[in-house]
């Protein structure tokens, strides 16, 4: 991992620190998704840059597979990369148009 970051700078609200500490009494960690790609992520955590990825079961999960902006929680492994284990809830949502071909 690189530099720390300060997750605030972020956007870190009170309500998502709230919303996380749950998962980091079962000993998972935050962090916001920065970018996807077609093999994982990479996840701004408190440590640094992190590759994650997703299990494939999250793709029947209400909530999908984590996207750009996303805050989830995720397990850190031994070999230095992440799973995501949640996503948290969602404030804002970003939908392109459903247009009608007929």
């Amino acid at each position: 991992m690189n530099e720390e970051h300060d997750l605030a700078r972020f956007g870190l609200t009170p309500e998502l620190a709230i919303a996380f500490q749950s998962s980091a009494a079962d000993g998972l960690r935050l962090g916001r998704v920065g970018a996807q790609f077609r093999g994982g992520y990479v996840l701004y955590t408190e440590q640094g840059d992190l590759a994650a990825t997703a299990p494939g079961r999250m793709r029947k999960e209400p909530g999908g597979l984590p996207a750009v902006g996303d805050w989830v929680t995720f397990e850190l492994l031994a070999e230095g990369k992440g799973v995501v284990r949640a996503i948290l809830p969602r404030s804002s949502k970003l939908s392109r148009a459903q247009r009608d071909l007929n």
